[in-house]
């Protein structure tokens, strides 16, 4: 890796890590703002033919919901849970604000008040819930599958109630001890395997760089028998042409031999001929 790509890498590194402290610190924040107003909700005369839920987000440490609701013509079964934000990390990463009906984010259900029928339409049924630490949602729940064929008319007031400022100053404080301690116990776990993940690294280091030198002397060594093998190919090429063009000399020396030695013998035919001839007018003429 070339010096110009480790800065651009450690600079983008950088960058990632200030972002996500930037994100953490401006949750965290916003989860410590001490807020003394009351949230109210209610309706009138709402219909209800299977269920109705109410969810009531919850944002401090120490809040109280206080409810009163009835309803008109019969009973409804009424319950309470609380759903919360599934986060890799709840130790020392802040959650995100839970959007209970963001599909996108995984979420898990814990039942604070069991779904019971209540006798809301003879007189108005109230109670306090103490909530869960935030962030959360606690969700006020009106279910009438089991009489889904008579409506019901609901009506519902429900009041988040803040804590005190010192009560939730306390809380405030107990929350970000415990993510200092989580913090500090991450550090220790992620430092030992920093210290054996450094261990490796330079043992892979030095079998890496044994590596590279294999495979520069396995690639010198391709290329001397890629020579080897062009000259060879190119030898037995030559070699190939050379044997067919010393055949077709051959074959053509052997016919000229045969035509050679065709023509000398008749030409010793014809010699002999005409010597024999000769002989005999010399032995006649001695006659």
């Amino acid at each position: 890796m070339s010096e110009s790509t480790t800065t651009s890498t450690n600079h983008t590194e950088k960058a990632t890590m200030d972002q996500r402290l930037s994100s953490f610190f401006t949750k965290l924040d916003r989860q410590l703002e001490f807020r003394s107003e009351k949230q109210e909700f209610k309706a009138k005369d709402l219909p209800v033919t299977y269920d109705l839920e109410l969810p009531i987000p919850i944002t401090q440490s120490g809040s109280t919901i206080k409810y009163r609701f009835k309803t008109d013509g019969s009973d409804i079964a009424f319950g309470a849970f609380v759903r919360r934000v599934k986060s890799k990390s709840q130790s020392s990463e802040v959650p995100p604000n839970p959007n209970p009906y963001n599909s996108t984010q995984m979420t898990e259900e814990t039942e604070l008040l069991p779904i019971d029928r209540v006798d809301s339409h003879v007189s108005p049924i109230t109670g306090v819930i103490n909530c869960p630490p935030p962030p959360c949602v606690v969700s006020l729940v009106f279910d009438n599958h089991y009489s889904w064929f008579s409506d019901k008319s609901l009506t519902y007031h429900a009041i988040l109630v803040p804590p005190s400022e010192v009560v939730a100053k306390r809380a405030m404080s107990k929350r970000l001890s415990t993510i200092a301690a989580n913090a500090s116990v991450d550090v220790k776990e992620a430092t030992a395997r920093m210290g054996k993940s450094v261990r490796t690294a330079k043992t892979l280091e030095v079998e890496v760089e044994e590596l590279e030198e294999e495979l520069k002397r396995k690639r010198e060594a391709l290329e001397r028998a890629k020579g080897e093998e062009e000259y060879l190919r190119d030898r037995v090429t030559f070699r190939e042409r050379q044997m067919v063009g010393v055949k077709e000399r051959l074959e053509r020396i052997e016919k000229e031999i045969e035509e050679a030695e065709k023509r000398e013998m008749e030409e010793e035919r014809e010699e002999g001929g005409e010597g024999g001839k000769g002989g005999e007018r010399v032995e006649r003429g001695e006659i």
